[in-house]
């Protein structure tokens, strides 16, 4: 199976990242246009050790791979959790002292470092005690703010900073361990903001070392000539001023000119390139690193992840620098449902939203019942009873994993510009939850709550499965994906 390596970058990059596993988890195809489906190996770069956001999608990432360790490696491309989602150490065999932790890469000298212990500013002299000028021109360069700045937390918004720090990229063990992982016919997307610190510094650089990367690297050539996708996430929330906050959000959009207009004339070797922003209208809590940053779900990032999917069905490797892309809606709303998107973009999330969304609701409603596993596709072998239910881990995971989808759906439909693609009813009226759709019932239909339960039950004569999780995951999917199309769209 081919690999994508995903390089998000920042908090921005963790956050794009959490709406990608949302999507994955709801069955959207990591596939390319030939149906050769694509690994994804998360690689998060973040000098930021407790960042909320990035540890909120770490956590993501575990529970979706504990889910996917227990199903088929060959699932259908309409099943929940078709993609495979993999940790590099896994491919490498790399331990974390080799330069992994988990799915971070780390960065190496920014523990406990301010900025100015990174670059040996305190060992350098003045002029005036037979230093070369050296520490004078780094005053001029950087703040005093800048040069005592704890490198823990990040780089607080200034790219001059992380420029620097990150230009480490080619020696990091880390990116060692990435090129004896990648093989041929692998691909490679970035995902930054470039208007911060962390983000707007690392996606140059990181473009640098791949395209030019070390005769001595392993696996040099493939990496090279590897097909290379990024996504330039614009500002789309501002916020809020703070003393203690070196972050302000009225920089972004200068910062924002700075950073386009130095790729325009630097950024050479992306096979696809993807623009994204909005008018900033959200505000967020002003937190410059740590585990407070942790920003809100927005919808900006859940289309940042759509180019991913964009990217694996559209860029075939063989033009550079020409393919530029922008998303557009085609209704502007202060509200936005499915339907006010292309149709390019439903076809892409509609169902596999939808399905995990009543999937979500089936767990929520149906399965808290004591009767619920009387039912047929509970008592045939292999048989699922409420004490596995309750206490199987694998449930306990993707019933943790589902709430945190509902928890990710809420926080876009609080944000600007809001995204609601359903809308809360009771679970017998479940058809009409998705906005700017009428659910079709005939005249004696009855309850949409009984059509789901049926749809399951009748899934038991179409195939035998193996094992509880398998079982339940492939038979309420299929059931699911009949329940959509007789019912929804």
């Amino acid at each position: 199976m081919p690999r994508l390596f995903v390089f998000a970058i920042g908090g921005t990059g963790a956050r794009v990242l959490r709406s990608l596993t949302m999507l994955l988890a709801a069955g959207v195809q990591p596939n390319d246009s030939q149906g050769n489906r694509y690994e994804i190996i998360p690689l998060i770069i973040d000098p930021d050790g407790a960042n909320g956001n990035v540890a909120q999608t770490m956590n993501l990432l575990d529970h979706y791979r504990s889910v996917r360790q227990e199903l088929d490696v060959n699932l259908t491309n309409d099943c929940f959790f078709n993609g495979v989602i993999s940790e590099l150490s896994s491919l490498s065999g790399t331990a974390k002292s080799q330069g992994l932790e988990g799915y971070k890469l780390l960065i190496p000298n920014v523990d406990g470092s301010t900025f100015g212990q990174f670059i040996g500013y305190n060992q350098l002299s003045v002029k005036a005690h037979g230093g070369d000028g050296t520490k004078e021109l780094l005053e001029v360069l950087y703040t005093k703010k800048n040069l005592e700045t704890n490198l823990e937390i990040g780089f607080q918004g200034y790219p001059n900073m992380g420029a620097v720090v990150l230009n480490q990229f080619a020696s990091m063990p880390a990116f060692q361990s990435f090129a004896n992982a990648f093989n041929q016919g692998d691909r490679i997307f970035i995902v930054s903001s470039i208007f911060g610190g962390t983000g707007a510094a690392g996606f140059p650089l990181l473009v640098k070392n791949l395209r030019s990367a070390n005769p001595n690297l392993p696996n040099f050539n493939y990496i090279n000539q590897a097909t290379l996708g990024a996504v330039a996430v614009q500002p789309y929330f501002n916020l809020p001023n703070n003393a203690q906050s070196p972050i302000d959000s009225k920089q972004f959009i200068t910062k924002t000119k700075a950073a386009l207009s130095y790729y325009e004339s630097n950024l050479r070797g992306l096979n696809s390139l993807y623009y994204i922003g909005d008018e900033p209208q959200s505000v967020f809590e002003n937190n410059p690193g740590g585990a407070f940053q942790k920003n809100q779900a927005h919808f900006v990032e859940l289309v940042s992840a759509i180019s991913i999917f964009d990217f694996l069905q559209n860029s075939n490797g063989d033009v550079l620098d020409k393919d530029h892309r922008e998303f557009g809606i085609e209704h502007v709303a202060p509200t936005l449902h499915l339907t006010h998107l292309s149709r390019q973009t439903q076809d892409i999330i509609n169902k596999p939203l939808t399905k995990f969304w009543l999937l979500n609701q089936y767990l929520e409603n149906e399965l808290k019942r004591d009767d619920a596993f009387s039912q047929v596709f509970f008592t045939t072998v292999p048989k699922i009873s409420k004490i596995d239910y309750s206490q199987m881990p694998f449930f306990k995971v993707l019933k943790e994993l589902t709430s945190e989808y509902g928890i990710w759906l809420d926080e876009m439909k609080k944000s600007q510009i809001a995204f609601e693609p359903f809308k809360g009813v009771v679970f017998d009226k479940i058809f009409d939850s998705i906005e700017g759709f009428k659910g079709r019932r005939g005249f004696l239909s009855g309850k949409d709550d009984n059509h789901i339960v049926k749809a399951i039950n009748n899934q038991t004569s179409n195939y035998r499965a193996d094992s509880i999780p398998n079982k339940f995951i492939k038979g309420v999917s299929s059931a699911l994906n009949e329940i959509i199309k007789e019912k929804i769209f």
